[in-house]
């Protein structure tokens, strides 16, 4: 019995039913077919409004800006070798000397009282003093 409803259900799936594709309309209902007017349009002169133009952000600004969203929590030596643990937001980031921070920023130094990043898009070391 299993068997013969599996094999009634693979033939409708490959023999579907035929459905009539006939439009069906109300014979005592005569519809009136509507003529839609397309609005006229009307001639007004619009304003021309200058285009605001932004003033470009200072590339040492912007770097300053992103940099904020670091905290530094802790860092770690071992060997001469100092790790830096910062954290944005929920992500953690382990860094030492020669990493790049999202391709932007590359630790230069690190010591005790401050840190040194090369910011490729100002094209400058930026100097972060940590507070201990």
């Amino acid at each position: 019995r299993g068997e013969e409803s599996s094999l009634t259900y693979m033939k409708l799936c490959f023999n579907p039913a035929k459905h009539s594709a006939a439009v069906i309309r109300d014979l005592f209902f005569e519809k009136k077919a509507e003529v839609k007017k397309a609005p006229q349009k009307q001639a007004v002169a619009q304003e021309e409004r200058p285009k605001q133009v932004r003033p470009a952000q200072d590339p040492v600004q912007k770097v300053m800006e992103e940099l904020s969203q670091f905290r530094v929590f802790g860092s770690f030596e071992s060997n001469g070798d100092t790790v830096l643990f910062l954290e944005r937001g929920r992500d953690i980031l382990v860094v030492r000397k020669g990493d790049w921070i999202d391709g932007k920023f590359q630790l230069k130094d690190i010591s005790d009282d401050s840190i040194t990043l090369w910011a490729s898009e100002a094209g400058q070391e930026v100097h972060i003093a940590l507070d201990n």
